[in-house]
């Protein structure tokens, strides 16, 4: 027993207590992400930026279903140690700053909407003035749109393995598992599920900066595809651009063909040339 307690004593002050204290002390420059560079070519005219969801595409991937000829495209990684939608924001405003891009183009995917709420508070000057445009894929920014069976054991699930994530401290931050050819980490995983839990943004009182919304309907996934295109209906009210694609029954994966053509469709009819 006595054994035991040292054992625990030591894992708390080593490996746990290191974590409490840098949550504690975080500011919003304190970013454990990256913005990858995947095209870079030096014409400040557009840019395109990939917001991921729980999942984070490969670069391959990325590349497959955008493709820019001649602007840069940027994809933003949440990092294996936290995720906070606002100072991921503030991280990628800054990014965009310093490029001074004349215009940005956003392709936020699922959870990626929860970032999206706060960039338009650090690019102000790009959203005044019609600099700054935004398409939405299957959105997924509240527990809202969970699809009913999985809701609920989500909802009673996140506090325990979120109380496991702080015990765990640095060690749940290493990416020792692989999944979809993405090293992941059980830190950044269970924040994002707790995250998508417990964020309570409300569509219907303050839409995201008028984004352009296509929902991918397969009914087969880890949200509600066909409750999403409801809401988004009666929360726009036909105020923001919204286009339903249907998979022909086909589960909505990136690495399917057809998923892949339904994605460039959706550029297509934003007139989105890369």
């Amino acid at each position: 027993m006595k054994k035991l307690s040292v054992l625990s004593l030591s894992w708390l002050g080593t490996v746990t207590a290191p974590h409490i204290f840098r949550k504690l002390t975080s500011t919003k420059s304190n970013w454990s992400g990256t913005i990858e560079s995947l095209y870079t070519t030096g014409n400040d005219e557009i840019a395109y930026y990939v917001f991921p969801g729980i999942l984070c595409p490969p670069d391959s991937l990325i590349k497959h279903f955008i493709d820019p000829k001649r602007y840069d495209l940027h994809l933003v990684k949440y990092g294996h140690k936290d995720y906070n939608p606002a100072i991921i924001a503030n991280a990628v405003a800054r990014h965009i700053k310093g490029f001074g891009y004349k215009k940005v183009r956003i392709i936020s995917i699922s959870m990626g909407d929860q970032v999206l709420l706060h960039l338009g508070e650090y690019l102000k000057e790009y959203v005044d003035n019609d600099r700054i445009e935004i398409v939405s894929i299957d959105s997924l920014p509240n527990p809202s749109f969970i699809h009913k069976k999985y809701r609920a054991a989500i909802q009673l699930s996140a506090p325990i393995l979120m109380a496991l994530r702080t015990l765990g401290g640095w060690v749940a931050e290493i990416p020792w598992f692989k999944y979809d050819r993405c090293q992941r980490s059980p830190a950044e995983v269970i924040e994002q599920l707790h995250s998508l839990v417990s964020y309570s943004y409300d569509y219907t009182k303050r839409p995201i900066m008028g984004c352009f919304k296509a929902v991918i309907k397969d009914g087969r996934v880890f949200y509600d595809p066909r409750y999403a295109a409801e809401l988004f209906d009666h929360a726009f009210n036909r105020q923001t651009p919204l286009v339903h694609f249907n998979t022909r029954g086909k589960l909505a994966n990136l690495r399917d063909v057809d998923t892949v053509l339904i994605y460039q469709k959706v550029f297509n009819s934003l007139n989105w040339k890369f």
